[in-house]
This record gives structure tokens, C-alpha cells and sequence, in this order.
């Protein structure tokens, strides 16, 4: 009877053992940019309803700590918010808003004066949660622009990096400050991609991505992933304007099309990534 029991024990736990490795995390990327005004937010947030319109499930989190955009782009008055959940007022699935098929946000919040210290325990410990989110393939965390400790922390503790740069000098100086800055800090050991945005041809898209390239293999002894470009489009003003993704308001414009090429090139990549983690 007892050889029975220990038996049936022993079946039960196998089963929940297996039940337990079955579950992958999902694959967490920080974007950042180093310049604002790049159109980090708007790609970040069309790129996850491309990812969508893929069969995946994604959830994009506004990590900027008080300058949050999100929910403007998407003409939302959220209850809830990031802040509540890091103050321990609402849980991170409660803090949820479904945006279209597949995808939801947790929205940030701009100009609260109560906004808990994005410190590095707190960071880690939302990290923490996001990877137990089992039911979402992707976990994208839009940080705020600029070189700052969040940025950093970000990069270090997700799967991935994604760099959102326009050709413009200036954008391109900062972007290469922020890939410095986190390659040191991880001995170059991270992930990067690196996307450019809102480029007025595909040569002075691929001359963009080429120099930040070689810069980064030259000086810092490591790579970063060249994942395309945007090309520049008025439907994107336009659609920010009316408070509504590119995507869904213009389906058919050339942005659009550019963000959902990026989005099965991404999806490849991560296959990959993730068959090595299950293994």
C-alpha cells in the first residue's frame, strides 16, 4: 500500500516537474535610444501589434520613470498604471490594458509626484515578475531617452537590447553612448539590435547602421544586430496626431510595411534564442 502511495507521489511530481520546464519565459527586450525624439515609443509600440499580428502574445510596459507617452499615442485614460504596481497597490496583470488582438500595455505615468524610486531593487524586482508572465511570447520595456542608471539596469537584466537611432548625427553620437556605456558594464556579453528609424532612403539607412556596426565591433570588441530601417513617412505624424498606431490607421503605408518585415526577421531571431534556452 504504501509502495502504492510513494508510487502515485512520485507520478504526481513528474508530472509537475514536467509541467513546470514546459513553461518558457517570455523574451524580454529593453528598447532604448539615447536621443529623444527618435520615434522610440511609436516604433516600440507599432512593432508589438506587427509581433501580434505574427499569432504572438505580447506585452509592451512604458518604463520611462515619469515622462510616460504610451497611453497619449493610443488616446487612453488608464486607471492603473506602472507607478501603482511598483507601489504595491495593484498587481502587474491588474495594471494590464488590452490594445489590440494579442497585445496589451502597462502604462506609465507622466507627472506624478508619488512615482516610487526606479532604483535598481525596484527594476530587478519588476524584472522578476515580468519573466514569470508565461502567457506572453514577447516583454517589451520602452525606457525613457537619455543615458541614465535605469537604461543601464534594463539592458543588463533582459534578453535583449534594441537600439532605435535616425540617421541624423546627433542621434547616432547618442546612440553609440548608450551601446558603450551598457557593453561595459556587461564586459560586452548583451544581445544588441539595432533598428534605424525614420531614414529618407535605404542607402542612408544601411550607411547609418554599417558605421554604428563597425564602431561597435572596432571599439568595443563586440556586435550589434542590424535589424532595418523605417523609412521616413508622414503617415506616421499623422497617425500619432490622431492618437492611433501607424499600422492600424495605415495598414497599407510603406512604415508599415518596413516595421512587419522587422517584426518576422525578429521573431526568426528569437526562435533561436529561445530553442537554446529550453535546451
Amino acid at each position: 500500500m504504501m509502495f502504492d502511495q510513494a508510487a502515485k507521489l512520485r507520478t504526481i511530481a513528474s508530472s509537475i516537474k514536467e509541467t513546470e520546464t514546459s513553461l518558457k519565459e517570455p523574451y524580454i527586450v529593453t528598447v532604448t535610444s539615447g536621443k529623444g525624439g527618435v520615434g522610440k515609443s511609436t516604433l516600440s509600440l507599432n512593432l508589438s501589434i506587427a509581433l501580434a499580428a505574427l499569432g504572438k502574445k505580447v506585452l509592451l510596459v512604458d518604463g520611462d520613470s515619469n515622462l510616460a507617452n504610451l497611453d497619449v499615442l493610443l488616446g487612453m485614460s488608464p486607471p492603473v498604471r506602472l507607478s501603482n504596481v511598483l507601489r504595491g497597490e495593484k498587481s502587474i496583470k491588474e495594471a494590464m490594458f488590452p490594445v489590440w488582438r494579442g497585445l496589451k500595455i502597462i502604462p506609465g505615468s507622466s507627472g506624478d509626484i508619488r512615482f516610487p524610486l526606479f532604483d535598481t531593487e525596484v527594476q530587478l524586482k519588476l524584472f522578476e515578475e515580468l519573466k514569470l508572465l508565461y502567457d506572453f511570447d514577447f516583454v517589451f520595456l520602452d525606457t525613457g531617452a537619455g543615458l541614465n542608471s535605469e537604461v543601464v539596469t534594463s539592458a543588463l537584466n533582459t534578453d535583449a537590447t534594441l537600439v532605435i537611432t535616425t540617421p541624423e548625427p546627433t542621434a547616432i553620437m547618442d546612440a553609440y553612448a548608450v551601446i558603450k556605456t551598457v557593453c561595459l558594464e556587461a564586459n560586452g556579453n548583451l544581445n544588441l539590435n539595432l533598428i534605424v528609424n525614420s531614414a529618407w532612403s535605404p542607402i542612408e539607412a544601411d550607411e547609418t547602421g554599417k558605421k554604428l556596426q563597425t564602431v561597435v565591433k572596432h571599439f568595443l570588441k563586440t556586435q550589434i544586430h542590424y535589424l532595418g530601417f523605417v523609412p521616413y513617412d508622414r503617415n506616421v505624424h499623422q497617425a500619432v496626431i490622431e492618437q492611433q498606431p501607424v499600422l492600424l490607421r495605415f495598414p497599407k503605408s510603406v512604415s508599415a510595411q518596413y516595421i512587419h518585415k522587422i517584426a518576422q526577421l525578429l521573431v526568426r531571431q528569437v526562435n533561436v534564442f529561445l530553442k537554446e534556452r529550453v535546451i
